[in-house]
């Protein structure tokens, strides 16, 4: 089949900003690149986006658009998509960074209201990286997993959406990371049932990026490590998961050691 233009939106993206898609067709984008409001620069630049965009795929019609105002910034590369309040509509999780408050997990509905937002950290030159929903809850419940200031401790935490425009946090852990300052892999975490117990974990690096740890609530509603595994190198790559033939996962992972770099492989 031939490929033809359907569309086309003059949009001012982050050069390495993402578009994320829904089943549906809708997608999102973040928009309006600028380093002239809040600039941390821990993302390979020093571009932000400073409105959220979603538009329809089949015919570029907007559907919504969120401007964010005084200094503030959606701080990453995308967002993503979620059904957080469990209508059958997916929701968009972003990060919005300003230099008062710093990073602040905040959820839109589709067509701009805002559903949802967690605890600002207080302060500018702190990073919160969102990292997954899904059932991370001792009894399937659906959890937001972030990773609080990961260059400086990494904290991992666990959010639950109350129902009335709050994110709680229920559990938190340190010494873990999901980014390198200055880096673009923004994918060194990924969620998964890999130990194969029926509940997902967050797999991602020790602070010091020598070992590989999987995540999760125990019954207590502490995190706990699952299972780790020590890396014989240091790593420099994102994360993938694979589904292998029989259903199970696999993770894959690159090193550098002394002898240079290694793509290394759990099943």
């Amino acid at each position: 089949a031939d490929w033809r233009e359907i569309t086309r939106l003059s949009v001012n993206a982050q050069p390495d900003g993402r578009i994320v898609l829904t089943p549906a067709g809708h997608a999102a984008l973040y928009v309006g690149a600028t380093n002239q409001r809040y600039v941390h620069g821990i993302m390979g630049d020093d571009l932000e986006g400073v409105s959220l965009l979603v538009f329809d795929l089949q015919d570029g019609s907007i559907i919504s658009t969120v401007d964010l105002d005084g200094d503030s910034v959606f701080e990453g590369l995308s967002p993503f998509w979620a059904d957080v309040n469990e209508d059958g509509k997916l929701d968009l999780i972003t990060t919005v960074s300003n230099a008062a408050q710093g990073a602040q997990i905040r959820v839109y509905q589709d067509d701009g209201s805002i559903l949802a937002q967690g605890p600002a950290i207080g302060r500018g030159g702190r990073w919160r990286h969102q990292l997954a929903w899904g059932a991370f809850g001792i009894n399937g419940e659906n959890l937001l997993v972030e990773v609080l200031t990961p260059h400086i401790g990494g904290v991992v935490g666990f959010y639950r959406y109350d129902g009335a425009g709050n994110l709680e946090i229920i559990a938190q852990r340190s010494g873990y990371t999901s980014h390198v300052i200055g880096s673009r892999n923004l994918d060194m975490a990924v969620a998964g049932d890999f130990d194969g117990d029926g509940q997902l974990e967050i797999v991602l690096p020790s602070q010091d990026r020598t070992r590989i740890a999987g995540l999760g609530l125990n019954t207590n509603g502490d995190i706990e490590e699952k299972w780790s595994f020590p890396l014989d190198g240091l790593l420099v790559t994102n994360l993938s998961a694979i589904t292998m033939d029989d259903g199970t996962l696999a993770l894959a992972v690159g090193i550098m050691t002394e002898n240079g770099g290694i793509l290394r492989l759990w099943y």
